[in-house]
């Protein structure tokens, strides 16, 4: 007995191997018709000369090609015909019968045909979505339980087309499709002509049942294989875009590689499928998302960096034919292409055009990439007026939106083929989306600001360069500027902003601004050192936007805290020179520079004794209030000279370090959220605990951070640095699908309207 169980152990064990073999044999050729998405372990491509794979073997010794071809004609239902089985009028495009042979795989000689509908085996009635578990890996119609049948008939019958049919009835019914063109066209010349119509029957399922992946995988790259088995390896191959990251396809290799055999470059009408199709060549979330736009943007970029095409060489690895076929009963195509009786090179294995297509591809993704995380927090707004502020220019420019056309019009109207314009507020308030018709929020102004920009246009007010409040009363202005065009102030910018600032309020003081006065800010805006001349086009933007929208000096005594000497000198000298342009110093200026002086802690006797400098010793008198003893001012030579070029230099660097304060000096005053709270206890904001809460609401009292103090503050909260950054970020990111802190070299910047999302709700 001891030794009977041994010999029926040894076996079982040779019987388990030789299955195991037998399905390492077939490796990856078969799909799963699980209700499982996934396709890992499925291979679909062109092949080169390296592969391995045999030509044609016959492994059905006994059935000869007569007989298949006999088997086949009696079987083979045209898809002009129908076919009775079992009750039902199904529609052809199938094997139908009594007796067909597997041409090879799992299945011995003589075995049946997997896609074979025999109408002599039980038949059970069920709905095409049912019983899908009781399949088999491999499914074959002689193999399958009488209640599959039944849903697989089903299917056919109502001209298979159900949206929530089972992914193997698909499968059962495209190993047919796949054994007519694959095997039985090369012998047989009904099936031959058959090729179209199979073709346009896959294209259709995979309308149908192309959200499987693995099904997607093979009846793509079965409708390329079908493409270039009916047309073969022409010029005439048209490019198709195909499926992102299933492999390049045989039309698009054989296409590129026959320009190449031409002696033409690549063009971006090749290179685009190219890389879509390339598994090598990642896609990030903007790409998927924004497909499209993806797309014309590659384009673009293409055409501006290799406007007469890719040039490439061809290469020594040679273009096969493969296909991988998902019936056990077939063995995979591999046959060579050649063009005009010569082999067609195969470039996408190269590793040069495969760097330059993925460097395109990484630079589209990122242009769009804030595009992307808007449509990710607004839920695929893609037809919103907002979404397209966040548009590359290059696409905004062919986009057409009502509201779009308006404010285009609204903007030409305004400038009248002049370098600046101005408009009333009330106009954008119209057409732009706002929560509060009394107010713009930051937001909604930030937003607008870079629609204008993607159109070449500049608007004052802008919430990226200044604190300010926009009501429908405010004048706006706009104003034509590059491509170049800064998005964010440089310090240099900000305090030659803030001098306007105090300047403007000084030329107001009168109640209206001269021609002189107003061509000595433009004169000094000229001069300021250490402005790229695109940042003066918006700094002259900015004063016209502030002559007609005039500050007040209210409350400057209370936000000044500590400006060194140095500082006041360079600040007042400017404005005493703002306040002379005209000729004399009005009495209402003479009023506000004594309201700024006094902020800044300086006497009125500096005050005058600065104006008395700056008339270059003229003789006239100051005229001044009233009450205050004080000399009356006269009128100054209109060949007064303007300040020195070195002298300004001077200035402009001792009031930059000025700057920030001079911010809080003039800047309006929004009202804040209260900033939330968090208890040790508690559930956290955005899903945090209690300590990266309390370091969220830490960061956000300030919108950036060096590195320096940043490190400081969270070395005290007992966290990681990195680690501390990436739980906040990872949490923004499950939140509003963008981070709420950014790195930029040594400085840490808070997305403000993110924080706000995060801890306000």
């Amino acid at each position: 007995m001891e030794f009977s169980g041994l010999i029926v152990f040894f076996f079982v064990i040779w019987a388990v191997m030789k299955i195991m073999n037998s399905m390492k044999s077939k490796g990856s050729d078969y799909p799963s018709t699980n209700h499982s998405d996934d396709s890992s372990g499925i291979t679909i491509r062109f092949s080169t000369s390296g592969d391995n794979d045999d030509d044609w073997e016959d492994e059905c010794e006994s059935v000869s090609e007569n007989d298949h071809t006999k088997q086949s004609s009696d079987t083979w239902v045209p898809f002009e015909k129908t076919a009775k089985v079992n009750g039902r009028e199904i529609p052809g495009g199938l094997y139908a019968g009594k007796e067909l042979y597997s041409v090879r795989g799992l299945y011995n000689r003589k075995t049946k045909e997997p896609a074979l509908i025999n109408p002599k085996y039980k038949v059970r009635d069920a709905l095409a979505h049912e019983h899908g578990n009781l399949m088999n890996y491999w499914p074959s119609y002689n193999e399958l339980k009488p209640e599959c049948r039944g849903a697989y008939l089903d299917w056919q019958e109502t001209g298979r087309k159900k949206p929530d049919a089972y992914i193997g009835y698909v499968f059962l019914y495209y190993y047919g499709l796949e054994r007519r063109a694959i095997f039985e066209s090369k012998f047989i010349s009904e099936a031959k002509q058959d090729l179209q119509n199979i073709r346009d029957e896959v294209q259709r399922l995979l309308s149908i049942y192309g959200g499987n992946r693995s099904f997607n995988n093979y009846a793509s790259a079965f409708y390329d294989t079908l493409g270039l088995m009916i047309h073969g390896a022409t010029s005439d191959i048209s490019p198709d875009m195909g499926i992102m990251s299933s492999g390049v396809s045989g039309s698009i290799k054989a296409g590129i590689g026959i320009k190449l055999l031409q002696g033409e470059s690549i063009t971006a009408r090749w290179a685009l499928p190219w890389a879509w199709q390339d598994n090598e060549i990642g896609k990030n979330t903007a790409i998927k998302r924004c497909p499209k736009e993806f797309m014309q943007l590659f384009i673009d970029e293409f055409n501006a960096k290799y406007p007469k095409g890719l040039a490439l060489k061809p290469n020594k690895t040679k273009l096969k034919m493969t296909y991988h076929t998902a019936s056990g009963g077939l063995k995979s195509l591999i046959e060579p292409l050649t063009f005009n009786g010569e082999t067609i090179p195969d470039v996408t294995v190269l590793k040069r055009p495969r760097n330059i297509l993925n460097e395109l591809t990484i630079s589209c993704a990122e242009q769009l990439d804030s595009y992307s995380r808007f449509l990710g927090r607004n839920n695929n707004s893609k037809d919103s007026i907002e979404a397209l502020a966040y548009l590359p220019p290059s696409l905004l420019s062919r986009y057409k939106h009502p509201a779009l056309n308006k404010i285009k019009q609204m903007v030409k109207e305004a400038l009248n083929d002049q370098d600046y314009g101005s408009l009333n507020a009330e106009q954008l308030f119209e057409i732009w989306p706002v929560k509060s018709k009394e107010k713009m929020a930051k937001k909604e102004l930030v937003g607008l600001s870079q629609l204008l920009e993607g159109m070449g246009v500049g608007l004052e007010p802008d919430a990226r360069f200044n604190t300010v409040t926009v009501t429908p009363k405010t004048r706006a202005i706009v104003f034509k500027i590059a491509s170049t065009s800064p998005t964010t102030p440089s310090p240099e910018y900000m305090a030659a902003c803030n001098l306007l600032h105090l300047a403007s309020i000084v030329s107001f003081a009168d109640g209206t601004v001269s021609k002189e006065e107003e061509l000595q800010l433009e004169q000094q805006l000229e001069n300021q050192v250490g402005l790229y001349p695109e940042e003066r086009v918006r700094l002259k933007g900015h004063m016209k936007y502030l002559l007609a929208n005039p500050l007040k000096a209210t409350g400057l005594n209370k936000r000044v805290k500590h400006i060194t000497d140095q500082q006041k000198s360079a600040i007042t000298s400017f404005l005493i020179d703002v306040a002379l342009a005209d000729g004399h110093v009005d009495p209402s200026e003479v009023k506000v520079l004594e309201k700024i002086y006094k902020a800044l802690g300086l006497e009125n006797d500096d005050l005058y004794s600065h104006i008395h400098s700056a008339s270059t010793g003229l003789a006239a008198q100051i005229r001044v209030k009233p009450q205050v003893a004080t000399p009356v001012a006269g009128e100054l030579p209109a060949e007064r000279q303007a300040l020195d070029p070195e002298l300004l230099k001077k200035k402009l660097e001792e009031t930059e370090a000025v700057s920030g304060i001079l911010s809080s000096i003039l800047g309006e005053e929004e009202p804040t959220l209260p900033v939330p709270t968090v208890a040790d206890d508690s559930d956290g904001i955005a899903g945090l605990d209690a300590a990266h809460s309390k370091l969220l609401l830490t960061l956000g009292t300030k919108d950036q951070w060096p590195r320096s103090d940043l490190e400081m503050l969270i070395e005290e909260t007992g966290l990681f640095f990195d680690g501390a950054l990436d739980t906040i970020n990872e949490a923004s990111y499950d939140c509003c699908d963008t981070p709420v802190i950014e790195e930029d070299e040594d400085v840490y910047y808070v997305d403000v309207d993110i924080f706000k999302e995060l801890t306000h709700g």
